[in-house]
Parts: structure tokens; C-alpha cells; sequence
């Protein structure tokens, strides 16, 4: 299987590349799956990893994707992870391309010896004073075992510890954009196609080609897939009409931005 040359993709960011929101009833009491089904028809409703965008590209290129995107994953979690997958595929690296949200600053990663995990982070930045507000630590939100959920609540003291010493909002800002920039130098150092949904926001800028930057024909604003969302009314709620308030990208949502990147990617990886 091949598209334009290219053999494989792989995605990573945060809930709104995973398919934050479409969760199903095996996971969550107050799933939307019922709400879809009422309004839409919908009748068969997948896990997130076959619902969100990625997925539906996977489908319209005929290629395999590999999607690490995870609710509460930061940009640090992001680069780690990229590199691996770049490690496991060097030797068909002209083959592979990367699609990747570059999330915000209040998401950090921690890792747990005990455990040899990682455990996401997440806060809420108070603008008023200027840093950030623990808000939990988790290994994975909605996890399908209950007992790995309560061993993250139990310790959600250490993080609490780790963060009040620790996490300060402007560095964080400043090691991310150091990170990501690194690993988008490094993919175009080595000639690894990488199609970011949104460059640096505050260093570095510059540094990024405009045209590897997501976005869709005229339009000259670049495309994370929750800006998207939220621009063109394609949230869940959107969906909806206002019965769920989740402003995650929609289920009809994901389906159109794959079919916008389709299109997007068709001009980026002329055949070889």
C-alpha cells in the first residue's frame, strides 16, 4: 500500500487529535453515542481511535497510521514520542510523515520510576497571577482498568508535590517551543516530511516553512483540528445543537478535517 510514495503516517497530540469527547458507553456514563444516534442515525459508534481524524485518513489514503494522541498530552510528550516512532521506521524514513499538534503549556509528563511510566500532567494557568494550577495526574484518561485509575488517583499527591516545586508555566513554554522546533529541524535535516497543525506561538517562529503548516485552500489561518473545530462549527456541541456542551472536535467533524487534509496532503507529497 502506498500513497504518493509514502507507506505510513503517524499522529500524536492531544483529546482533540485522540477524539476526546467521543468516548463510548464502556467508557463513560454520559457518552454522546445516544445523542448522535437520536439526532444523526448513527448507528454502530467505535472506539476513539476509529472515530477521530487520523483514523479517517488512514481510511481515505489507504495507508496505515500509528495515533498516539492522548487526552492531556503536551508538547513534551509529543516530541518524546515522535522520535520513537521516527527510531522504530528509520529505514524507510523517506516513506513516513508526521501530523502533529503542538498543544499548549499547562500540559506537562513526569516520569515514575515505580511504575517505569509516564504520567500526564495537567493544569489550569491562572492569567491573574501568571503560573500555573495542578489540576491531576493520570496515566491515561477513561483508562479501561479501574485499578490502574485508583492507583493514579493514590498518587496524585507525589505529582501535587512535584508540580508546587517544580512546574513553572514560562518555562515550560520556553523548553516545549525549544522541543518541538528540534524535532522539526531534525525531521527536515533528515528529509522526514512533518505537517504541524500550528508552528511555535511564541520562539522560533521563524524557523518553521510556512508551507509545511497545516491549512485548507484560501484560508491563510493555520489548522490545529480544535481551532478548526471550533471555526467552522463542527464541535460536538455544535453537532448537537447545544444538548452535550463538549467543544471537542465533532463526530462529522474529524471526518471533514481528514478530508481537508486529504487534500492538503495531496499537494505536499507530489509523487516521487
Amino acid at each position: 500500500m502506498s500513497f504518493l510514495g509514502y507507506e505510513a503516517f503517524y499522529v500524536n497530540g492531544s483529546s482533540h487529535s485522540q477524539g476526546g469527547g467521543l468516548e463510548g458507553p464502556e467508557l463513560r456514563n454520559d457518552s454522546v453515542f445516544p445523542l448522535y444516534q437520536r439526532k444523526w442515525g448513527v448507528k454502530e459508534w467505535g472506539k476513539r481511535s476509529e472515530l477521530n481524524f487520523a483514523a479517517r485518513l488512514s481510511e481515505l489514503i489507504g495507508i496505515p497510521h500509528t495515533n498516539e494522541a492522548e487526552s492531556g498530552g503536551g508538547t513534551e510528550r509529543v516530541v518524546r514520542m515522535a522520535y520513537n516512532w521516527i527510531l522504530d521506521n528509520w529505514d524507510r524514513k523517506d516513506k513516513i510523515f508526521l501530523v502533529l499538534e503542538n498543544p499548549d503549556p499547562s500540559r506537562f509528563e513526569v516520569y515514575y520510576r515505580p511504575f517505569d511510566e509516564y504520567f500526564i500532567l495537567n493544569s489550569t494557568i491562572n492569567s491573574n497571577e501568571d503560573h500555573a494550577i495542578f489540576t491531576s495526574a493520570v496515566r491515561k484518561y477513561y483508562n479501561e482498568l479501574n485499578e490502574k485509575s485508583n492507583e493514579d488517583k493514590s498518587l496524585e499527591y507525589l505529582f501535587l508535590k512535584w508540580f508546587n516545586n517544580h512546574a513553572n508555566i514560562k518555562e515550560n513554554w520556553k523548553k516545549v517551543e525549544r522541543d518541538f522546533v528540534g524535532l522539526y529541524s531534525f525531521c527536515k535535516m533528515n528529509g522526514i516530511k512533518i505537517f504541524p497543525m500550528t508552528a511555535n506561538s511564541v520562539t522560533f517562529r521563524d524557523c518553521f516553512d510556512k508551507n509545511d503548516i497545516i491549512k485548507f485552500g484560501n484560508d491563510e489561518n493555520n489548522y490545529d483540528i480544535c481551532s478548526w473545530a471550533h471555526n467552522n462549527h463542527k464541535t460536538i456541541r455544535d453537532e448537537l445543537d447545544d444538548e452535550s456542551i463538549d467543544m471537542h472536535p465533532g463526530y462529522f467533524g474529524h471526518s471533514e478535517y481528514a478530508k481537508l487534509l486529504k487534500t492538503f496532503l495531496e499537494e505536499k507529497l507530489k509523487k516521487k
